[in-house]
């Protein structure tokens, strides 16, 4: 798993990689159902927290993520919207 969370040919996926935060390194993990699948996960190696280089990307993870969520939002608010409207279509056909 890359530094932002992300698992190559899986990409981001939360059941992962909470089961990889908690397993010691060398550890095996039991079957963890992701979005993609059941994976078994080992952990070759962990590194320390960095908060000097997380305090320098704060504020740009914080506008990826409320990004993402904004978009989710009006993507889920449309569909909803389309799935709900009565829409009637009185144009006339293009053959005539």
């Amino acid at each position: 798993m890359t530094a932002n969370g992300v698992i190559p040919t899986v990409g981001r996926d939360v059941a992962v990689m909470g089961a990889v935060s908690a397993l010691p390194v060398g550890e095996i993990s039991r079957p963890v159902e992701g979005i993609r699948g059941v994976f078994l996960v080992r952990v070759s190696a962990k590194t320390p927290f960095d908060s000097t280089a997380f305090a320098a990307q704060k504020d740009q993870l914080r506008n990826q993520l409320l990004s993402e969520k904004r978009n989710r939002f009006l993507s889920d608010w449309s569909t909803d919207l389309k799935k709900n409207s009565e829409i009637v279509d009185n144009r006339e056909p293009a053959n005539q």
